[in-house]
Protein backbone atom coordinates (compact mmCIF):
# COMPACT_ATOMS: atom_id res chain seq x y z
CA UNK A 1 0.00 0.00 0.00
CA UNK A 2 2.72 2.24 1.01
CA UNK A 3 4.30 1.51 -2.60
CA UNK A 4 1.31 2.45 -4.31
CA UNK A 5 1.11 5.92 -2.78
CA UNK A 6 4.79 6.60 -3.19
CA UNK A 7 4.33 5.56 -7.50
CA UNK A 8 0.98 8.30 -7.34
CA UNK A 9 3.21 11.05 -5.64
CA UNK A 10 5.73 10.78 -8.35
CA UNK A 11 3.32 10.91 -10.99
CA UNK A 12 1.34 14.05 -9.79
CA UNK A 13 5.26 15.22 -9.62
CA UNK A 14 5.92 14.74 -13.24
CA UNK A 15 3.00 15.78 -14.41
CA UNK A 16 2.84 19.27 -12.19
CA UNK A 17 6.28 19.81 -13.95
CA UNK A 18 4.72 19.12 -17.09
CA UNK A 19 1.96 21.67 -16.82
CA UNK A 20 4.58 23.91 -15.67
CA UNK A 21 6.68 23.58 -18.77
CA UNK A 22 3.38 23.85 -21.23
CA UNK A 23 2.03 26.90 -19.54
CA UNK A 24 5.88 28.87 -19.81
CA UNK A 25 5.78 27.64 -23.39
CA UNK A 26 2.57 29.09 -24.27
CA UNK A 27 3.67 32.36 -22.17
CA UNK A 28 6.44 32.71 -24.43
CA UNK A 29 4.53 32.21 -27.92
CA UNK A 30 1.99 34.80 -26.75
CA UNK A 31 5.06 37.38 -26.06
CA UNK A 32 6.25 36.75 -29.48
CA UNK A 33 3.25 36.90 -31.57
CA UNK A 34 3.44 40.48 -31.88
CA UNK A 35 6.82 40.11 -33.66
CA UNK A 36 4.98 38.58 -36.63
CA UNK A 37 3.16 41.68 -37.42
CA UNK A 38 7.03 42.83 -38.51
CA UNK A 39 8.42 39.34 -39.84
CA UNK A 40 8.85 37.66 -36.68
CA UNK A 41 12.14 38.74 -35.81
CA UNK A 42 13.17 38.18 -31.74
CA UNK A 43 12.79 40.57 -29.26
CA UNK A 44 13.50 41.73 -25.90
CA UNK A 45 17.28 40.85 -25.03
CA UNK A 46 20.67 41.41 -25.49
CA UNK A 47 21.88 40.20 -28.67
CA UNK A 48 18.34 40.06 -30.18
CA UNK A 49 17.62 41.00 -33.79
CA UNK A 50 15.23 43.49 -34.89
CA UNK A 51 13.44 43.13 -37.98
CA UNK A 52 11.82 47.02 -38.10
CA UNK A 53 11.44 49.50 -35.15
CA UNK A 54 9.42 52.41 -35.15
CA UNK A 55 10.74 56.14 -34.41
CA UNK A 56 9.40 59.49 -32.69
CA UNK A 57 9.90 62.17 -31.03
CA UNK A 58 7.90 62.93 -27.69
CA UNK A 59 6.67 66.66 -28.11
CA UNK A 60 6.59 66.81 -24.33
CA UNK A 61 9.97 66.22 -23.48
CA UNK A 62 11.95 66.74 -26.70
CA UNK A 63 13.61 62.75 -26.82
CA UNK A 64 14.01 60.49 -29.86
CA UNK A 65 12.53 56.97 -29.07
CA UNK A 66 13.16 53.82 -31.11
CA UNK A 67 10.69 51.14 -30.30
CA UNK A 68 10.26 47.20 -31.11
CA UNK A 69 6.95 45.93 -32.03
CA UNK A 70 6.40 44.78 -28.56
CA UNK A 71 6.51 48.23 -26.78
CA UNK A 72 10.13 47.74 -25.74
CA UNK A 73 12.42 50.86 -25.65
CA UNK A 74 15.40 49.86 -27.69
CA UNK A 75 17.18 53.16 -28.17
CA UNK A 76 16.76 56.51 -26.87
CA UNK A 77 18.70 59.73 -28.26
CA UNK A 78 18.04 62.52 -25.36
CA UNK A 79 17.88 66.65 -27.39
CA UNK A 80 15.77 68.58 -24.81
CA UNK A 81 13.95 70.38 -27.75
CA UNK A 82 10.49 71.72 -27.19
CA UNK A 83 8.14 71.03 -30.05
CA UNK A 84 9.99 68.00 -31.51
CA UNK A 85 9.57 65.96 -34.65
CA UNK A 86 12.27 63.68 -36.12
CA UNK A 87 12.50 62.08 -40.01
CA UNK A 88 15.00 60.19 -41.34
CA UNK A 89 15.97 60.16 -45.13
CA UNK A 90 18.46 57.76 -46.00
CA UNK A 91 21.46 57.45 -43.34
CA UNK A 92 20.44 61.01 -42.30
CA UNK A 93 18.43 62.15 -38.93
CA UNK A 94 16.92 65.32 -39.23
CA UNK A 95 14.64 66.97 -36.36
CA UNK A 96 12.53 69.84 -36.15
CA UNK A 97 13.15 71.90 -32.61
CA UNK A 98 11.50 74.62 -30.76
CA UNK A 99 8.92 75.48 -33.64
CA UNK A 100 5.62 76.88 -32.75
CA UNK A 101 1.80 76.09 -34.43
CA UNK A 102 1.17 79.90 -34.57
CA UNK A 103 3.11 83.13 -36.44
CA UNK A 104 2.39 85.39 -33.33
CA UNK A 105 3.36 82.87 -30.71
CA UNK A 106 7.26 83.16 -29.58
CA UNK A 107 9.04 81.10 -31.92
CA UNK A 108 12.48 82.48 -31.47
CA UNK A 109 14.38 79.02 -30.92
CA UNK A 110 13.09 77.61 -33.66
CA UNK A 111 15.63 75.67 -35.60
CA UNK A 112 16.13 71.87 -38.02
CA UNK A 113 18.85 69.99 -36.53
CA UNK A 114 20.73 67.30 -38.24
CA UNK A 115 21.89 64.38 -35.83
CA UNK A 116 25.01 62.39 -36.10
CA UNK A 117 25.60 59.18 -35.76
CA UNK A 118 26.55 59.43 -32.45
CA UNK A 119 23.48 61.25 -31.46
CA UNK A 120 25.38 64.48 -31.92
CA UNK A 121 24.26 67.64 -33.27
CA UNK A 122 26.16 68.19 -36.88
CA UNK A 123 24.30 71.08 -38.59
CA UNK A 124 21.69 73.49 -38.05
CA UNK A 125 19.57 76.02 -39.47
CA UNK A 126 17.55 78.27 -37.33
CA UNK A 127 14.58 80.41 -38.53
CA UNK A 128 11.80 82.14 -36.11
CA UNK A 129 9.37 81.50 -38.71
CA UNK A 130 9.96 78.55 -39.67
CA UNK A 131 7.44 75.88 -38.44
CA UNK A 132 5.55 72.38 -38.61
CA UNK A 133 7.69 70.48 -41.47
CA UNK A 134 10.80 70.25 -43.76
CA UNK A 135 12.01 68.01 -46.45
CA UNK A 136 15.72 66.78 -47.15
CA UNK A 137 16.20 67.19 -51.01
CA UNK A 138 18.83 64.83 -53.42
CA UNK A 139 21.11 67.55 -53.77
CA UNK A 140 21.35 67.98 -49.75
CA UNK A 141 19.88 70.80 -49.09
CA UNK A 142 16.50 71.64 -47.16
CA UNK A 143 13.46 73.12 -47.99
CA UNK A 144 11.27 74.46 -45.15
CA UNK A 145 7.95 75.86 -44.37
CA UNK A 146 8.49 79.67 -43.47
CA UNK A 147 5.81 82.23 -42.24
CA UNK A 148 5.75 85.90 -43.57
CA UNK A 149 3.60 89.00 -43.73
CA UNK A 150 1.36 89.17 -46.07
CA UNK A 151 1.71 92.57 -48.37
CA UNK A 152 -1.40 94.57 -48.52
CA UNK A 153 -1.74 94.40 -52.09
CA UNK A 154 -2.22 90.63 -51.48
CA UNK A 155 -4.68 91.21 -48.81
CA UNK A 156 -6.57 93.41 -50.82
CA UNK A 157 -6.57 89.90 -53.75
CA UNK A 158 -8.71 88.21 -50.29
CA UNK A 159 -12.46 87.59 -50.60
CA UNK A 160 -12.29 88.35 -46.80
CA UNK A 161 -11.21 91.18 -44.46
CA UNK A 162 -7.98 90.12 -42.96
CA UNK A 163 -6.55 91.71 -39.87
CA UNK A 164 -3.09 94.42 -40.29
CA UNK A 165 -1.41 91.87 -39.33
CA UNK A 166 -1.74 88.65 -41.12
CA UNK A 167 0.54 85.94 -41.94
CA UNK A 168 0.68 83.62 -44.89
CA UNK A 169 3.57 80.72 -46.02
CA UNK A 170 6.82 80.48 -48.05
CA UNK A 171 8.98 77.77 -49.19
CA UNK A 172 12.57 78.31 -48.58
CA UNK A 173 15.45 75.85 -50.27
CA UNK A 174 17.96 76.34 -47.88
CA UNK A 175 21.78 75.57 -49.38
CA UNK A 176 23.21 72.64 -46.90
CA UNK A 177 26.74 74.46 -46.50
CA UNK A 178 26.08 78.17 -47.28
CA UNK A 179 22.83 77.92 -45.12
CA UNK A 180 21.66 80.80 -47.97
CA UNK A 181 18.81 80.70 -49.41
CA UNK A 182 19.00 79.59 -53.17
CA UNK A 183 15.17 78.96 -54.21
CA UNK A 184 11.95 80.71 -52.38
CA UNK A 185 7.87 80.04 -53.38
CA UNK A 186 5.78 82.73 -51.98
CA UNK A 187 1.99 81.53 -51.72
CA UNK A 188 0.64 85.30 -51.90
CA UNK A 189 2.51 85.56 -55.80
CA UNK A 190 1.89 82.41 -56.39
CA UNK A 191 -1.65 81.24 -55.37
CA UNK A 192 -5.27 82.45 -56.47
CA UNK A 193 -6.01 84.33 -53.34
CA UNK A 194 -9.33 84.69 -54.70
CA UNK A 195 -10.98 82.11 -54.66
CA UNK A 196 -10.01 81.05 -51.06
CA UNK A 197 -12.82 82.09 -48.33
CA UNK A 198 -11.88 81.83 -44.67
CA UNK A 199 -14.73 82.97 -42.59
CA UNK A 200 -15.81 79.83 -41.60
CA UNK A 201 -12.38 78.59 -39.62
CA UNK A 202 -11.40 79.38 -36.12
CA UNK A 203 -7.63 80.33 -37.28
CA UNK A 204 -7.32 84.28 -37.85
CA UNK A 205 -3.71 85.16 -38.13
CA UNK A 206 -2.49 83.35 -41.20
CA UNK A 207 -4.03 82.26 -44.22
CA UNK A 208 -2.53 79.11 -45.03
CA UNK A 209 -1.18 77.29 -41.99
CA UNK A 210 1.15 74.46 -43.73
CA UNK A 211 1.52 71.75 -41.49
CA UNK A 212 3.42 69.02 -44.44
CA UNK A 213 5.44 69.07 -47.53
CA UNK A 214 6.62 65.98 -49.55
CA UNK A 215 9.24 66.08 -52.21
CA UNK A 216 8.17 65.36 -55.63
CA UNK A 217 11.03 63.79 -57.48
CA UNK A 218 10.94 64.64 -61.70
CA UNK A 219 8.98 61.59 -62.82
CA UNK A 220 6.55 61.61 -60.37
CA UNK A 221 2.66 60.15 -61.03
CA UNK A 222 0.85 63.36 -60.18
CA UNK A 223 2.20 66.70 -61.64
CA UNK A 224 5.17 64.95 -63.84
CA UNK A 225 7.84 67.36 -63.13
CA UNK A 226 9.63 68.20 -59.86
CA UNK A 227 7.38 69.80 -57.40
CA UNK A 228 6.30 69.78 -53.93
CA UNK A 229 3.33 67.98 -52.37
CA UNK A 230 1.76 70.13 -49.51
CA UNK A 231 -1.21 70.36 -46.54
CA UNK A 232 -3.24 73.73 -45.51
CA UNK A 233 -4.98 73.56 -42.70
CA UNK A 234 -6.65 76.03 -42.97
CA UNK A 235 -8.45 75.73 -46.13
CA UNK A 236 -9.14 71.63 -46.09
CA UNK A 237 -6.73 71.51 -48.82
CA UNK A 238 -4.31 69.17 -50.55
CA UNK A 239 -1.81 70.83 -53.50
CA UNK A 240 0.93 70.41 -55.45
CA UNK A 241 3.26 72.97 -56.59
CA UNK A 242 5.84 72.97 -59.40
CA UNK A 243 9.36 74.03 -58.75
CA UNK A 244 10.41 75.23 -62.06
CA UNK A 245 7.44 77.68 -62.33
CA UNK A 246 5.56 77.62 -58.66
CA UNK A 247 2.41 77.39 -60.30
CA UNK A 248 0.00 75.40 -58.11
CA UNK A 249 -0.33 72.00 -60.51
CA UNK A 250 -2.74 69.98 -58.93
CA UNK A 251 -5.29 70.50 -55.71
CA UNK A 252 -7.94 68.02 -53.62
CA UNK A 253 -10.89 70.47 -53.21
CA UNK A 254 -11.76 71.52 -50.17
CA UNK A 255 -14.51 69.14 -49.26
CA UNK A 256 -12.35 66.54 -48.95
CA UNK A 257 -11.20 66.39 -46.24
CA UNK A 258 -11.12 68.91 -42.71
CA UNK A 259 -7.79 70.31 -40.83
CA UNK A 260 -5.76 67.15 -42.19
CA UNK A 261 -2.13 66.38 -42.17
CA UNK A 262 0.89 64.21 -43.68
CA UNK A 263 -0.32 63.67 -47.47
CA UNK A 264 1.89 61.41 -49.37
CA UNK A 265 1.89 60.23 -52.94
CA UNK A 266 1.98 56.26 -52.96
CA UNK A 267 3.93 54.24 -55.53
CA UNK A 268 0.07 53.13 -57.02
CA UNK A 269 -0.66 56.98 -57.88
CA UNK A 270 -3.07 57.46 -54.81
CA UNK A 271 -2.48 59.92 -51.84
CA UNK A 272 -2.45 59.04 -47.95
CA UNK A 273 -3.68 61.45 -46.19
CA UNK A 274 -4.53 61.62 -42.32
CA UNK A 275 -8.14 63.42 -42.21
CA UNK A 276 -8.39 64.74 -38.59
CA UNK A 277 -11.97 66.24 -38.57
CA UNK A 278 -13.61 65.16 -41.93
CA UNK A 279 -15.15 61.85 -41.11
CA UNK A 280 -18.54 61.57 -40.14
CA UNK A 281 -19.68 63.89 -37.31
CA UNK A 282 -15.86 65.13 -37.03
CA UNK A 283 -14.58 62.40 -36.67
CA UNK A 284 -10.58 61.39 -37.45
CA UNK A 285 -9.72 58.95 -40.25
CA UNK A 286 -7.09 58.25 -42.57
CA UNK A 287 -8.27 57.74 -46.90
CA UNK A 288 -6.58 57.00 -49.62
CA UNK A 289 -7.60 59.04 -52.61
CA UNK A 290 -7.31 58.52 -55.90
CA UNK A 291 -6.15 62.23 -57.72
CA UNK A 292 -7.22 61.70 -61.30
CA UNK A 293 -11.46 60.72 -59.75
CA UNK A 294 -11.04 62.77 -56.29
CA UNK A 295 -12.46 58.94 -55.15
CA UNK A 296 -11.49 57.61 -51.58
CA UNK A 297 -10.05 54.34 -52.39
CA UNK A 298 -9.39 53.53 -48.47
CA UNK A 299 -10.55 54.36 -45.32
CA UNK A 300 -9.63 53.35 -41.58
CA UNK A 301 -11.52 55.73 -39.01
CA UNK A 302 -9.79 56.07 -35.68
CA UNK A 303 -11.40 55.15 -32.56
CA UNK A 304 -10.92 58.20 -31.08
CA UNK A 305 -10.20 62.00 -32.49
CA UNK A 306 -6.98 63.50 -33.53
CA UNK A 307 -7.76 66.97 -33.90
CA UNK A 308 -4.76 68.19 -34.55
CA UNK A 309 -1.20 66.95 -35.86
CA UNK A 310 -1.10 63.42 -36.43
CA UNK A 311 0.27 61.65 -39.38
CA UNK A 312 0.02 58.28 -41.82
CA UNK A 313 2.27 55.57 -42.98
CA UNK A 314 1.87 53.38 -46.15
CA UNK A 315 4.22 50.30 -45.00
CA UNK A 316 5.87 47.76 -47.76
CA UNK A 317 3.45 45.11 -46.39
CA UNK A 318 1.14 47.07 -47.39
CA UNK A 319 -0.08 47.90 -43.69
CA UNK A 320 -0.30 51.76 -42.24
CA UNK A 321 1.28 52.88 -39.50
CA UNK A 322 -1.40 55.77 -38.05
CA UNK A 323 -0.12 58.36 -35.26
CA UNK A 324 -2.95 59.75 -33.56
CA UNK A 325 -0.91 62.55 -32.20
CA UNK A 326 -2.85 64.29 -29.63
CA UNK A 327 -3.76 61.02 -28.13
CA UNK A 328 -0.50 59.69 -28.07
CA UNK A 329 -1.57 56.71 -29.78
CA UNK A 330 0.26 54.42 -32.40
CA UNK A 331 -1.73 51.79 -34.30
CA UNK A 332 -1.00 49.18 -37.42
CA UNK A 333 -3.65 48.02 -39.17
CA UNK A 334 -4.01 46.11 -42.20
CA UNK A 335 -5.46 46.81 -45.63
CA UNK A 336 -8.83 45.17 -43.67
CA UNK A 337 -8.51 47.95 -41.06
CA UNK A 338 -7.55 45.46 -38.68
CA UNK A 339 -5.23 46.24 -35.93
CA UNK A 340 -2.41 44.47 -35.94
CA UNK A 341 0.05 46.69 -33.26
CA UNK A 342 -1.12 49.34 -30.79
CA UNK A 343 1.09 51.71 -28.76
CA UNK A 344 0.38 54.22 -26.32
CA UNK A 345 3.07 56.58 -25.26
CA UNK A 346 4.30 56.27 -21.58
CA UNK A 347 6.36 59.37 -21.84
CA UNK A 348 4.62 62.46 -20.60
CA UNK A 349 4.92 66.05 -19.59
CA UNK A 350 4.17 67.89 -16.81
CA UNK A 351 0.79 68.67 -17.57
CA UNK A 352 -0.41 65.61 -18.53
CA UNK A 353 0.51 65.28 -22.54
CA UNK A 354 1.96 62.68 -24.20
CA UNK A 355 1.84 64.56 -27.73
CA UNK A 356 3.18 62.84 -31.39
CA UNK A 357 3.73 64.85 -34.58
CA UNK A 358 4.45 62.15 -36.38
CA UNK A 359 5.63 58.62 -36.54
CA UNK A 360 7.80 55.97 -38.78
CA UNK A 361 8.66 52.27 -39.15
CA UNK A 362 11.59 51.74 -40.54
CA UNK A 363 13.71 48.31 -41.41
CA UNK A 364 16.49 47.80 -38.85
CA UNK A 365 19.04 47.79 -41.39
CA UNK A 366 18.17 50.81 -42.52
CA UNK A 367 18.46 52.43 -39.02
CA UNK A 368 21.79 50.54 -38.36
CA UNK A 369 24.07 53.63 -39.02
CA UNK A 370 22.66 55.22 -36.05
CA UNK A 371 22.07 52.56 -33.82
CA UNK A 372 25.10 51.01 -34.27
CA UNK A 373 27.28 54.09 -34.94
Amino acid sequence: MKFVKIVFILVLFVCSLFVVSCSVENSEGSQADPGKFNGGGDFGGEGKTYEKLIMFASMSEGSIYFIDYLGNEVEKIDLGFEKTFAKMQGERLFVRANANSRPLNDVSGAKIVEIGSSGEEVWEYQNSLFHHDFVLLPNGNIVAIVWEEMSSEAKERLPFDAPSKYYVDSLLEIDYDSLEVVWEWHAQDKMELEKYDLNSFSITDEFLHLNAIEYLPEGNSLISEEGFLLSSRTLNLVFAVSKSSGEVIWESGREIFKSQHNPTLLSNGNILVFDNLGGEGRTSRVIELDPGTYEIEWEYALSEVAEKISGAQRLENGNTLVTNGPNGILVEVDALGEEVFSYESPYFSENGRNELFRAYSYAYDELKWLLEG
